[in-house]
């Protein structure tokens, strides 16, 4: 049995076939139809973009609790690299 390989989607496509659904309150049936794709994708997609926007919130924020200072970042990271 062959491995099944996925068709590769640019990034702007997957963005506007989610924006479809979250922006433009297209059904996810109305929105996978119209695209040529499946839910499954659609769906992945949409819990990919989630967690990265979760993650460069959290990154941003924590920057912002430390008041980001980024002199005393490079030198935190100097100072690792020496240990």
């Amino acid at each position: 049995m062959t491995k099944r390989k996925n068709k590769p989607y640019p990034t702007e496509f997957k963005q506007e076939a989610i924006a479809l659904v979250v922006e433009k309150n297209h059904s996810i049936s109305q929105a996978v139809s119209s695209l040529g794709i499946t839910d499954k994708i659609l769906y992945n997609w949409g819990l990919i973009m989630t967690t990265k926007r979760k993650h460069r919130d959290a990154v941003a924020d924590n920057l912002l609790n430390m008041n980001f200072n980024p002199v005393g970042l490079i030198k935190f990271g100097l100072a690792m690299l020496a240990i």
